[in-house]
This record gives C-alpha cells, structure tokens and sequence, in this order.
C-alpha cells in the first residue's frame, strides 16, 4: 500500500487536483481516487485537455441525436473531466440550448446550477445525455475521468 505522500504525488503529477489539495483528504478517499485513476488509464486517455469537434455550418444537417429535429448544432466540444473537479462550461454563442452526453466510463453530474456528485437527479449514466434550454453556463463534476460532449443547439 502506498503511503499518504506517495498518492498525493501519484494524483498530482496526473493532473488531478494541487498537492495542497490532495494533502487535505483523508487516506481513503486519496485511495479511491488512485484507483479511480488507475483504472482510467487502462481503459484510455487520461488527458483531461478540451479537444474543439467541430464547428457545424448553418447548412449542414441537424444532429440525428438531437431531442427535436429543428435543433441545430452549432458548437461541439469534447472533453475529458477530472476526479472531482468541477467543469463550467461557458456557451460560445448566444440564445443556445446546451446539450451534455456522457460519453462514457463514469458518471457525470451535471446541472444549470450547483452541481452535486451523488444527486440522483443531476447524474448521467454512461450514453445519456440532458439538453438545457436557453442557459448560458451549465456545471460539470464527477468522481472519475468520462469523457462527455457538450452541444450548443439552436
């Protein structure tokens, strides 16, 4: 078993958190967070860079998975979420709806307001996905690493 330290400095150097941070929590839940971590990175990536998809012309088709069909999507954005940081996802453009899909390997929690890990009302299981309408700004958390698109629908 590793020490305190040890998966302060394991967690740190993967991006998670700042070591003073880290050096706040209790051993276990630093334990659960490296192993979290350890079974992300055999899955894939642990990046947790945003990576821009694509940005969508006004004559191209609208998303096949959009909730109505006269949404279009006008911005598309990847991202890898951290352990236990909370994500804020700002719109590029105005007057849009937000869509956020759980790509994967995780849940995500995620809400117009404050976000709350553990909120049975906030989480996404893995292939779901939530529009907000006519918000601006939507919060994003988790306790593992899934990656999850967030589209700007008008």
């Amino acid at each position: 078993m590793a020490t305190k330290t040890e998966m302060v400095e394991e967690l740190y150097k993967a991006g998670v958190d700042t070591k003073t941070n880290l050096k706040k929590l209790e051993t276990e839940a630093l334990e659960e967070m490296v192993q979290e971590l350890e079974s992300s990175t055999e899955v894939g990536d642990e990046s947790t860079e945003t990576k821009e998809v694509s940005e969508i012309t006004e004559d191209a088709p609208a998303s096949e998975e959009s909730e109505e069909s006269n949404d279009k999507v006008v911005t598309e954005t990847v991202h890898q979420l951290g352990i236990f940081t909370e994500f804020i996802y700002h719109a590029k453009n105005e007057n849009v709806s937000l869509k956020v899909e759980n790509l994967g390997n995780g849940d995500v929690y995620v809400n117009a307001g404050e976000v709350q890990v553990g909120d049975k009302d906030q989480r996404l299981l893995k292939g779901e996905g939530k529009v907000f309408k006519d918000v601006a700004v939507v919060n994003l958390m988790a306790a593992s690493q899934p990656e999850v698109k967030i589209s700007e629908l008008e």
